[in-house]
């Protein structure tokens, strides 16, 4: 397993690399195009791949709907370096040979749940929200100033308001990324999966990326996210929406994602279950909607006026 250092080192092939980011964009404009733009208030969404040393951005470009998501190769590289050295694990997890493939599958899979978060900030009106009521700012990690708009005039406050909006986005995103995953995703295992196959590969890649989080964000204090482990349990029960939306019955999704992520931290990860984490995150859940609601985000959401 990698530890922070190595996830951060270079990628190892770089030309293949270059072929994910550019199949990544590509497929993100087809899936803006016909999903995003035609469903939600939003004018245009620009998405790229740079080489800069930026992890995940997003940004409003302007008050006409006009929005930009960029990811650094800082991000993408880590991706990579993380599918490679998880792949044998997981390919063994759920049967499947060829380690190429699995790579693939999982540094898509990974990045399209990311991309998915970015993207829930716009349509959930998070970033519209940021440029009305953000104050710039700064907060201290290990006695360093970093810069940041705050959402409210209390520091803990505004750091309440962002990790609320965060964790908003990251209940959203793990039933978009399970509908949306086909328009990248060029395995041709996912379409012969029966639903229970489907959902228990699922939760054990939403598992494998809160890992990933975990890992890269090691010694860092976020200001603005929840703890990965906490984020990762928070927004299983989400998958309810999805379920009920497809008349099927919710606690077999719940039941079946919550069961692979447990059986991904006990197997593969070979680690303890994370129980102070599950508690952190129902004692979060108890209050996420209370704080959502101070905020007042709900008259920011981007849907379609009809």
């Amino acid at each position: 397993m990698l530890n922070k250092e190595q996830l951060l080192s270079p990628p190892s092939n770089i030309m293949r690399l270059e072929r994910l980011e550019s199949h990544l964009v590509e497929c993100a404009r087809l899936y803006i195009d016909e999903i995003i733009e035609n469903s939600f208030d939003v004018n245009s969404v620009v998405f790229k791949c740079s080489l800069n040393s930026n992890f995940a951005f997003s940004k409003a470009d302007d008050p006409n709907g006009n929005y930009s998501i960029e990811f650094g190769r800082a991000l993408t590289s880590t991706i990579f370096n993380f599918s490679k050295s998880i792949s044998d694990k997981f390919s063994d997890e759920i049967g499947w040979n060829n380690k190429d493939d699995v790579t693939e599958f999982l540094f898509n899979y990974i990045s399209w749940f990311i991309l998915n978060h970015e993207l829930a900030h716009i349509t959930w009106g998070h970033l519209n929200f940021i440029r009305d009521h953000g104050e710039s700012g700064y907060y201290e990690i290990n006695k360093k100033k970093v810069p940041i708009k705050h959402l409210a005039k209390d520091i803990e406050k505004s750091k309440e308001f962002w990790q609320a909006l965060e964790s908003e986005a990251d209940s959203n995103t793990i039933s978009t990324t399970l509908v949306s995953f086909r328009y990248i995703n060029t395995a041709s295992q996912w379409g012969n999966w029966t639903l229970d196959k489907t959902l228990n590969v699922h939760g054990i890649v939403n598992s494998l990326m809160f890992y990933f989080l975990d890992v890269l964000m090691e010694g860092t204090d976020d200001f603005r996210h929840p703890k990965p482990y906490v984020r990762q349990y928070l927004s299983l029960p989400s998958i309810d929406s999805l379920a009920e939306k497809m008349n099927h019955p919710k606690e077999f999704y719940t039941d079946a994602l919550i069961k692979a992520n447990f059986d991904t931290v006990l197997r593969i990860l070979e680690l303890k279950l994370p129980i102070s984490f599950m508690i952190e995150s129902i004692s979060w859940m108890n209050r996420l909607d209370k704080i959502i609601h101070e905020t007042g985000i709900s008259s920011y959401r981007r849907r379609k006026k009809i």
